[in-house]
């Protein structure tokens, strides 16, 4: 026999809501990942998405079931719950919307228990009656009929046409009036309100709304060309806005999956991408980095919402080896990261295009200087976890801030900080160079970062003050864990080394103990005092310095002294603007917003080139490349192919330059991205992507002409 469900809905309808079941029911089977979630989600009392997300993976035992059916009264409500709090977070309404959902999920696997069943039915029944409502518009039109949803799918084959009625009107609250991420999540709920309708229609509008926002740089709120995502304004939101929209991406992609309205093989790639280039990289070793959070600094943020991401990407087939390692320049969130061997570092900064950081609802109270040139360096990946309530919030790691010694309270603004636009960087294969001018509340400084495989250069000049507080640039502030060593102008904590460059010492390096309350991360956290040791090391610049600098270098992984030595041997400081690292020489255009490369990005080929004028360069054997005319935009390459070509196996490769080629001579097998194998000639030609994997089989021995955008600087080294 059919289940019921099956004859009333359409077939589309039907294999969407079986899908949505399905995960539903589809909780986590590890007992210590259970324990873990059920602690950081206060079992299920913290009503943020992404923890309610979490609390849902867990399984609903029998002790949970009898807890709640004996708070619960003979109306169907629950005498623990405020139905009119008047917070604009952690709104108490929410819980009514989760016990719902458990003793959903419960029913289900335990259809004989009328006891839950009368309850599950009495708690659908208040809250149609009453739809009480809370002072947060997201709270009213998001989190709680976000929590209702899978649980009235659940029990829709068994509602009464009443019943249907509520949850419709539940669902319904959900108004398609914002964007970006906020605009997905209605979308969902109106979506689950088109499978309790039976509207078709509705259903395939959500879906197209939902999978419309896997696009790039369209809208001012959500993904961007540069693999950032954004909202609020200019601003990273990777950890917040970002990560949700993961995971109701992902969410979505399954529950449609089978069907008509699946996602495409186009949006499917765009969200994958997304994953592995943009929010995905953010986290190390099972922890999100603090500096990717957004205004979310809760206690355990950092493992939370990198399980979250954790359980999204499954959904996509993804895991953490798929994530993008090197270096990646965030130009649009000005935002930058380096995956390297055994340590992962990223610079948060603003300018006038961006919007640095957010205080709302009482969230994120200390995070005034928190995008002012924050580089957070780690290896384990719990260097910075929880330390938000006794953190020194005018010590950020890698900012030039000044400190009056009064208390630092955050105000939210949806306007820049930093007056300057001076903020560009630029990727050099396994190297990063970004640059920072900053002139804020009369401080003002320009700042260079030069990452590398062994480690990061940081320079600073023009430092300036007309501010009264004392200026101050922080190197580090982690937790202490372990040893301080140290040595002239280096110090080592946690095997990474600080190594002070020229003349100027670090004005201090060392331990320090400091206190503080979660009230930091949000007012509804306990004002109880926590402590903790911290490691610290800054330079002192003094009360109104005028032009003073610094320079050092942080080496992860290598002792003091080979850090020293390294610095001294591979490290040249030229000028304010210019240096020579480990061979590459670079001078920062700050007119230009420019990374200049000496004998590259300033070099130019003649206007004409005749015959050999540029030399043949043998690559391997059978493989010839001459450099024609070029410029820092512009690069054509004669690509020549000879017999001992023929079959050879090429590599994958990728570059983040577009490339476009035309095939002079021979026969050629190209391949790129996820298309389609071809056969090409003499006459034909193709266009790369940048950063798209591609590679090229020669078939009969030929010429091929590249032309490259921006030029090839590798080529020329």
């Amino acid at each position: 026999m059919m289940p019921l469900l099956s004859i009333l809905l359409s077939a589309l309808l039907g294999q969407i809501t079986g899908n949505i079941n399905r995960m539903t029911l589809d909780t986590e089977k590890d007992p210590s990942r259970i324990e873990k979630i059920m602690d950081i989600t206060d079992k299920g009392e913290n009503t943020i998405v992404y923890m309610l997300e979490l609390f849902f993976k867990t399984p609903v035992t029998k002790e949970e079931v009898s807890g709640i059916l004996a708070l619960q009264k003979r109306d169907g409500s629950w005498e623990d719950i405020d139905y009119h709090d008047n917070s604009l977070s952690q709104c108490r309404q929410t819980l009514h919307a989760v016990r719902f959902q458990r003793l959903a999920v419960y029913h289900r696997l335990n259809p004989a228990d009328k006891a839950v069943t009368k309850a599950l039915h009495r708690a659908l029944k208040y809250w149609g009656n009453t739809m009480p409502q809370t002072r947060s518009w997201y709270y009213n039109q998001v989190n709680i009929p976000k929590a209702f949803g899978p649980g009235l799918l659940l029990i829709l084959d068994e509602m009464s046409s009443r019943e249907k009625k509520w949850a419709s009107a539940i669902m319904h609250q959900a108004k398609l009036t914002r964007t970006g991420q906020n605009l997905v999540w209605e979308a969902g709920n109106l979506l689950i309100a088109g499978l309790i309708d039976e509207d078709e229609t509705l259903v395939r509008d959500m879906a197209m709304i939902i999978q419309r926002e896997l696009r790039c740089g369209v809208s001012d709120a959500g993904l961007r060309k540069d693999w950032s995502f954004l909202q609020h304004g200019s601003q990273l939101q990777f950890g917040n806005y970002g990560l949700s929209f993961v995971i109701s991406q992902a969410f979505w992609h399954k529950a449609l999956y089978g069907t008509e309205l699946e996602l495409s093989s186009d949006k499917l790639s765009i969200l994958k991408e997304y994953v592995c280039k943009g929010v995905g990289r953010t986290v190390w070793n099972g922890f999100m980095d603090m500096n990717a959070l957004g205004r979310q600094l809760f206690p355990d943020s950092q493992y939370s919402k990198a399980l979250s991401l954790e359980y999204a990407m499954g959904w996509l087939g993804l895991d953490a080896l798929n994530i993008e390692n090197g270096p990646r320049y965030y130009p649009e969130a000005d935002f930058c990261n380096y995956r390297g061997a055994g340590w992962y570092a990223s610079l948060r900064m603003q300018s006038a295009r961006t919007v640095g950081y957010e205080e709302l609802n009482g969230e994120n109270q200390k995070g005034y200087f928190s995008a002012d040139g924050a580089l957070l360096v780690r290896r384990d990946g719990t260097e910075y976890y929880d330390v938000a309530p006794f953190w020194d919030w005018r010590h950020i790691p890698g900012a030039t801030t000044w400190d009056d010694g009064k208390p630092l309270w955050g105000t939210h603004t949806d306007t820049p900080y930093n007056k300057s636009d001076h903020v560009f960087g630029k990727v050099f294969d396994d190297k990063m160079i970004v640059a920072m001018e900053y002139i804020r509340d009369g401080v003002s400084a320009r700042k260079i970062w030069v990452f590398m495989p062994e480690g990061i250069l940081c320079m600073g000049h023009g430092i300036s003050s007309s501010n009264n507080g004392r200026i101050i640039t922080t190197v580090e502030q982690s937790l202490d864990c372990g040893p301080v060593e140290k040595g002239e102008r280096w110090v080592s904590h946690r095997g990474v080394s600080y190594v002070s460059l020229g003349r100027k010492e670090f004005s201090f390096a060392g331990t320090v103990n400091r206190s503080g309350s979660w009230k930091v991360a949000a007012p509804y956290y306990s004002d109880d005092m926590v402590s903790g040791a911290l490691f610290e090391v800054y330079y002192d610049h003094g009360i109104k310095p005028d032009n003073d600098n610094y320079a050092y270098f942080i080496a992860p992984g290598i002792p003091g002294k080979d850090a020293l030595e390294f610095a001294n041997s591979r490290i040249r400081i030229i000028s304010e603007e210019t240096a020579d690292v480990q061979g590459l020489h670079f001078t920062v255009d700050w007119n230009e917003n420019k990374i200049i490369i000496q004998d590259t990005m300033t070099a130019e080929s003649p206007n004409y080139i005749i015959g050999n004028d540029n030399p043949v360069t043998q690559v391997k054997l059978g493989l010839k490349r001459q450099i024609l005319g070029y410029n820092e935009n512009l690069m054509l390459v004669k690509v020549i192919f000879g017999p001992e070509m023929v079959g050879q196996k090429p590599p994958l490769h990728s570059h983040h330059q577009s490339q476009s080629s035309y095939i002079v001579s021979g026969r050629f097998e190209f391949h790129c991205g996820d298309k389609e194998t071809v056969i090409l000639g003499p006459g034909d030609s193709y266009y790369i992507e940048p950063d798209t994997p591609h590679e090229v089989w020669c078939l009969e021995p030929g010429v091929i002409i590249d032309g490259f955008n921006p030029f090839r600087e590798d080529f020329l080294k």
